[in-house]
């Protein structure tokens, strides 16, 4: 009986979620390198969150520029484009595999990345989390282009007092 006790302490699954990362944290600054370390995209942030409860997460940030409308709720065509191609925004369930977060997309601004999944490697400090980026995928498997094109994209949050 105490064997049988010992092993399944032993043996139990490894945790899916981590308390570390459990929590509300504003995105601080982004950046991405090519191979050879060269910083090729780092835009100004205008705001971002990310908010990872025991097991689903909701990423949303803006960059600069990013004005409004000239009419207030009423956005020409050419406008929303712009805003468009300003945000990231997607939410679904989280886990940890092999190390890594992985972000499996439930609902995103971009439709094809609804069912794709993101992986990352992470440093979780109290107040600091690191994400480096290692893929992106959309839901039939293909790469998020911006990761081939740009390289390794690394994002930096502070996490927000609840």
């Amino acid at each position: 009986m105490i064997s049988a006790l010992i092993a399944l302490t032993l043996f139990q699954p490894a945790t899916q979620t981590s308390p570390t990362l459990v929590g509300t944290w504003q995105l601080q600054s982004t950046r991405a390198m090519n191979a050879a370390g060269e910083v090729v995209y780092e835009p100004e942030v205008q705001t971002g969150i990310l908010i990872l409860t025991e097991s689903h997460y909701s990423l949303i940030w803006t960059r600069k520029p990013r004005p409004d409308a000239a009419t207030h709720w009423a956005a020409t065509d050419a406008e929303k484009l712009v805003s468009f191609n300003t945000m990231i925004a997607h939410s679904g369930k989280w886990s940890l595999e092999n190390g890594h977060l992985r972000l499996d997309a439930l609902t995103a601004k971009s439709p094809e990345f609804v069912g794709g999944h993101e992986l990352f490697r992470f440093d979780a400090q109290a107040n600091h989390l690191v994400l480096t980026a290692v893929m992106a995928v959309s839901r039939t498997g293909n790469a998020v282009p911006f990761y081939t094109e740009k390289g390794t994209q690394t994002y930096h949050f502070q996490r927000l007092a609840p």
